[in-house]
């Protein structure tokens, strides 16, 4: 899915919510959505499955947002969130280059 991501111009919503995803797939995903994918409008990664305490794949999430700015929705309800990664992902989307972009993210659910 991360190679097809990758070249993908006409996917506009992907919805994996539900799908037991776990953490290292997270992280391979949004490694895939760093590159300038143009078309993707809607992520949904309802209910991961995230055994780790130290919830990394956040990281990754926030690392996407901070250069993916034509993600327009993300969503990540019962993803068990941490206040200090919540913290991280307000950090990347209030960061100067996604501020500069008036289009982009419209809906984070959490």
């Amino acid at each position: 899915m991360a190679s097809f991501l990758q070249k993908d111009t006409q996917l506009h919503d992907l919805n994996i919510g539900h799908c037991d995803i776990d953490c290292d797939a997270i992280i391979v995903l949004c490694s895939a959505l760093q590159t300038p994918n143009r078309t993707l409008k809607s992520l949904n990664l309802n209910c991961p499955k995230v055994n780790s305490i130290e919830q990394e794949h956040i990281v990754h999430i926030a690392d996407m947002l901070s250069v993916n700015l034509t993600l327009e929705e993300l969503h990540l309800e019962k993803a068990k969130l941490r206040d200090d990664k919540v913290a991280i992902l307000v950090d990347k989307l209030l960061s100067p280059q996604r501020m500069k972009d008036p289009s982009g993210l419209k809906h984070l659910n959490l």
